[in-house]
């Protein structure tokens, strides 16, 4: 991202955006889907991210467990799928810049159309959840769960197709 355009963000985005943050909250869900799948989480899934953890009300609405299936909580919540799309749309250039801040860290790789991470459970992500309260806690615990959740969730395609958006 050229200095010029962060720059013209309002503080609040900026703040609120900022590439280490989001990349943490990338990392923990790949740190979580990883759990059910050795190659690392589809690139398509890394953009579904955001738009869970950063609504709030969808991330307090989100299952404690990453055994709810994700069919049946959408039913239960419909009001998640309403722009869940112009949401989707709005994050993506964050996850593209968190991608490229991990990668520039060596914390995140993109091989085959998977996202990786070198970051196990117990090592960054941890440690930014352990010295964070409120919010930021919850969205890195959120993550964790999300990035396992959708793993346990069927294939790309069914997950995306679930949130009513093609990849």
């Amino acid at each position: 991202m050229s200095s010029r355009v962060w720059k013209e963000r309002s503080k609040e985005v900026a703040n609120l955006f900022n590439p280490p943050f989001c990349c943490t909250i990338l990392t923990s869900s790949i740190v979580g889907f990883k759990t059910g799948h050795e190659l690392g989480m589809p690139f398509s899934i890394a953009y579904l991210i955001f738009p869970l953890i950063f609504h709030k009300n969808t991330r307090e609405a989100l299952p404690l467990s990453s055994k709810t299936s994700l069919a049946a909580w959408i039913e239960e919540n419909p009001n998640t799928k309403f722009k869940f799309f112009d949401n989707l749309m709005a994050l993506k250039p964050f996850v593209g810049e968190a991608i490229l801040f991990g990668s520039k860290l060596d914390w995140l790789s993109y091989d085959n159309g998977f996202i990786n991470t070198t970051i196990t459970h117990n090592q960054v992500t941890n440690i930014a959840y352990n010295k964070s309260d409120g919010e930021v806690r919850d969205c890195i615990l959120r993550a964790r769960v999300v990035g396992k959740w959708l793993s346990n969730s069927g294939t790309t395609e069914t997950v995306m197709e679930l949130f009513g958006v093609k990849p």
